[in-house]
């Protein structure tokens, strides 16, 4: 069916472009990794992490040596999943601090995308009941 030149409501509206956004490690600029970029499965253990982070927040001084440990290797490999490109020797020198900045700037970015996407996901004025009408006097 051509386009007429009246606008037509989509349904979804998908791009398969990724955006990046930049960020500086010691004056040199690497990339926070696209959310589309994510697995399934990155994204689940991604959400896990960070909930498993905000509802230990205020007992963080009550965990163990082997929990810190834990959360540790949990918020170095959510760190890792939100960089793209980032060198090992470059990575090994991030702090705690610096590696929780980066998830947290990694978070804002999908908490926008995800935004993005309700906007795209507009009702629909269609039933998904149809009906089938007869023709009277048959």
């Amino acid at each position: 069916m051509a386009h007429t030149g009246t606008e037509t409501a989509f349904a979804l509206d998908l791009t398969t472009e990724m955006e990046r956004r930049p960020i500086q490690i010691d004056g040199a600029t690497y990339y926070l990794r696209d959310s589309d970029e994510l697995t399934l499965g990155e994204q689940i253990r991604l959400g896990n992490i960070g909930k498993r982070y905000e509802g230990l927040a205020d007992s963080l001084d009550a965990l163990d040596d082997a929990e810190v440990a834990a959360l540790s290797e949990q918020i170095d490999w959510a760190t890792r999943t939100a960089l793209h490109g980032v060198p090992d020797e470059v990575f090994a020198r991030l702090r705690d601090s610096h590696k929780m900045a980066i998830v947290s700037a990694f978070s804002v970015g999908l908490q926008q995308s995800d935004e993005d996407a309700a906007q795209n996901l507009k009702p629909s004025l269609v039933s998904p009941v149809s009906t089938v009408s007869t023709p009277s006097g048959s």
